[in-house]
């Protein structure tokens, strides 16, 4: 009680002067309404006026609707919003009035509908945010270029992925920026898919140019003992020939259909179709095996109904290092050579010591150090060849440290054995002499299996190297 009326005590009471103002305003306001009505009574008539739609060309008028918004109509007929229904813009509106009209012009509505259709009629790339997205990407895409080279120099140069994560820490130690994101295995390998997807579309163009083309292919066998079928194309365009790789593939059975499985599905990822084929492939190249160049049931010959003109060649190099074989299969001397150089391959290369000690004897006698190296292997040309020129150059120095071996006091019996047997075979006369006279064969031959290695050799480069090449060792004959 006593709070209440503490309260009412302390009320604050308004004086004499404000009652007098308040009376005063009531008047005033009755004044106001009567003006407003007054005004709505003799408002005048407003209308249109041209000049409004200087600079305006969305706002349009007609005496049925009023004025309407173009943009907005267009906009969102195209695409309903339902909170924008009953806007009197998009229907029309008699609400002649400059501050109206600036009032929509201003509008996130308008606004909204005129960015977009802007965006729309615009070429692509003029537009704010798409030249904003370009920006941004532009960003991304510098610091990624150093990754997608580092990546393509490692498949080029047949290196395992994981050295992508020292490249990387290579760059970012030189100061080139690259992005944070992708320092892994895994994005090496995402890179390398779209490499290679890049590269397939252009050799599709190619091949869609090219009026005919040939294919090549051969197998091997990968680290994991799995077969591979390798396949290229070769066309010729505009004069200038191309040879372009489409793909490999895994067979499941290392049969004709399972190989020409792979083909096909090789060729259909560089763009060859059957009909392609049936229209553009003259030719076959590959080995001599009966599975790819068999009469009946080849590779060849089935390829043969899908084009029955299809020309099939066995490689020209592969034939030349059958040749070379087949020549000295019973030829006992040639027998002797391999031994020879095969024997000091192995015996250098098995022993660290004897390796080391071949080392120092070059050093001894000043001459470049080569040690001996691998008859046969995938060219037994050219890896004879360069066995024969290492066993040449270095005669006098393996001569004097198999000598050495014999002597040596904390040598094996085997490993002196086997010297004693390879400077019987070094210094026989029959030997040394077929050695030279090989040298003197392989030569030419190696220089022929050279140009038909290569990727733009052509008819007439062929013959005339093979002719050459015989007239080289049919002149041998007559000495």
């Amino acid at each position: 009680m006593q709070s209440s009326i503490l309260s009412f005590m302390s009320r604050k009471r308004k004086a004499p002067d404000e009652d007098e103002e308040e009376q005063r305003k009531k008047p005033e306001k009755r004044d106001r309404r009567a003006g407003y009505l007054e005004y709505e009574e003799e408002k005048r008539d407003r209308k249109f006026k041209k000049e409004w739609c200087q600079g305006r060309e969305w706002l349009q008028h007609d005496d049925n609707h009023g004025m309407l918004c173009s943009d907005c109509k267009e906009y969102y007929a195209k695409y309903p919003d339902p909170k924008r229904e009953n806007v009197s813009w998009t229907k029309g509106t008699k609400n002649y009035r400059l501050q109206s009209v600036k009032e929509h012009e201003n509008s996130k509505m308008h606004l909204k509908a005129v960015g977009a259709l802007r965006a729309q009629a615009a070429k692509p790339g003029e537009t704010v945010a798409e030249k904003s997205v370009l920006k941004l990407k532009e960003d991304i895409a510098k610091k990624l270029v150093p990754m997608f080279r580092n990546v393509h120099a490692l498949a080029k140069e047949c290196r395992p992925m994981r050295d992508f994560l020292w490249l990387t820490k290579l760059d970012i130690a030189k100061g080139v920026k690259i992005s944070e994101s992708y320092q892994t295995t895994f994005s090496a390998k995402t890179f390398m898919t779209f490499i290679a997807k890049d590269v397939r579309e252009k050799v599709a163009e190619h091949v869609q140019q090219a009026k005919f083309l040939a294919v090549t292919c051969d197998g091997a066998t990968d680290v994991a003992s799995m077969e591979q079928e390798g396949t290229c194309i070769r066309f010729c365009m505009k004069g200038q020939l191309f040879v372009k790789f489409a793909g490999v593939s895994a067979p499941l059975q290392a049969d004709a259909p399972g190989i020409l499985k792979c083909i096909i599905e090789s060729l259909e990822g560089i763009g060859l179709t059957e009909d392609t084929l049936k229209s553009k492939l003259v030719g076959l190249g590959s080995d001599g095996a009966s599975v790819m160049l068999g009469k009946n049931n080849g590779v060849a010959s089935l390829l043969r109904k899908i084009q029955p003109a299809l020309v099939s060649v066995h490689c020209m190099a592969h034939r030349t290092e059958l040749s070379f074989r087949d020549a000295t299969k019973n030829v006992g001397l040639y027998d002797k050579c391999i031994t020879l150089l095969l024997g000091l391959y192995l015996f250098y290369k098995q022993s660290y010591r004897q390796r080391n000690l071949l080392k120092q004897c070059y050093e001894t006698y000043a001459k470049k150090q080569m040690i001996p190296t691998r008859v046969g292997g995938t060219r037994w040309v050219g890896h004879t060849l360069k066995a024969i020129n290492i066993l040449l150059h270095g005669y006098d120095v393996i001569h004097a440290q198999l000598e050495d071996t014999l002597h040596q006091s904390g040598g094996t019996a085997d490993m002196k054995n086997k010297a004693r047997g390879y400077l019987r075979l070094m210094t026989s006369r029959d030997v040394l002499t077929f050695v030279l006279f090989l040298r003197d064969v392989l030569l030419p031959l190696n220089k022929l299996s050279l140009i038909l290695q290569e990727r733009y050799s052509t008819v007439a480069d062929t013959f005339l190297s093979i002719t050459s090449a015989q007239a080289v060792i049919k002149k041998y004959a007559t000495r």
